[in-house]
């Protein structure tokens, strides 16, 4: 195990407080088998089934690690994975009591306004409500980080220049005989709880510039990729839907609206394009039943 703060760290007087994010556990796990073992190496050292490990970095966790899988993982970390027991229970979503403290603090100062750790709890549960949504329809996800993000654009199109493109979540998506995509996801309800009261589509338009900017100037750049919008409200949805209908597209850009409480997908609309037909959402297709639920300490 990596030289890190973990022997400092008393993992009973953590709770479970916020959304795991899945994405960063897939991640950690990854860094914490390191480069020398397989996968399933690194589950018979940690004593859990190698399906255990497989759902995690497929993203189809059910419910946040339990303690006793976390230590495992810590314990039998690459030893260039630092602080692992302390990330892992970040991404987890647990907290020391200290933190506990803080965050009882903040939301007595706050009152009815929602927290930092709040806001990014809703963030968590969009790009989770994602992930679940696009695995229970048979594609296959490789989250990518802000610059795993970039590179795969650049290596996936050499325009005569780029235009940067903004994304909140973007990931490397594989579905059935087609051509392996980029789906980028820009959550606009990050500019405030509700755009239509607080923010003006002038901000939206301002904030995102630089995709339509690139899909005008440079549609190559973007080719190889999808880029959808995220509201968390019917009249965002419709507000924002009509704006941007009005105008045809060289690539693919659509609008999804998602239900944070039933945490599913409600709706997408593609948006017009000049050359192609709008093609089909994935999100009409039918759910594909997933039985194994065998991850987690049961496995040990």
């Amino acid at each position: 195990m990596g030289k890190d703060k973990n022997e400092k760290i008393n993992i009973n007087e953590y709770i479970q407080a916020h959304v795991p994010d899945k994405a960063r556990l897939a991640t950690l796990l990854s860094e914490a088998k390191g480069s020398e073992r397989t996968m399933a190496e690194f589950a018979a050292a940690c004593g859990v089934s190698a399906s255990t490990f497989s759902r995690i970095l497929n993203y189809k966790m059910t419910r946040p690690l339990d303690r006793d899988l976390i230590v495992l993982i810590a314990e039998n970390a690459d030893k260039r994975c630092f602080d692992a027991l302390e990330r892992l229970l970040q991404a987890n979503g647990m907290i020391s009591p200290e933190k506990q403290k803080e965050e009882e603090e903040h939301k007595k100062e706050y009152g009815s306004f929602k927290t930092y750790e709040e806001h990014k709890d809703e963030r968590k549960i969009i790009k989770n409500t994602l992930m679940n949504e696009l695995l229970s329809r048979g594609i296959t996800l490789q989250y990518l980080r802000g610059s795993e993000f970039r590179a795969r654009r650049r290596n996936q199109t050499d325009p005569e220049f780029d235009i940067p493109v903004y994304s909140d979540y973007a990931f490397e998506c594989n579905r059935r005989e087609e051509p392996q995509k980029i789906w980028s996801f820009i959550d606009v309800d990050r500019l405030g709880p509700s755009f239509t009261k607080v923010v003006s589509l002038g901000r939206f338009f301002r904030d995102y510039a630089t995709v339509f900017l690139a899909d005008e100037w440079v549609p190559e750049s973007l080719a190889a990729m999808k880029t959808s919008f995220i509201v968390t409200d019917r009249k965002d949805f419709d507000t924002l839907t009509d704006s941007l209908s009005r105008r045809k597209f060289n690539t693919e850009m659509s609008v999804i609206l998602l239900d944070l409480e039933e945490q599913k997908v409600v709706k997408e609309k593609f948006l017009p394009m000049k050359n192609h037909e709008v093609p089909e959402s994935v999100f009409d297709l039918e759910l594909i039943e997933d039985d194994e639920d065998n991850w987690g300490s049961e496995d040990k």
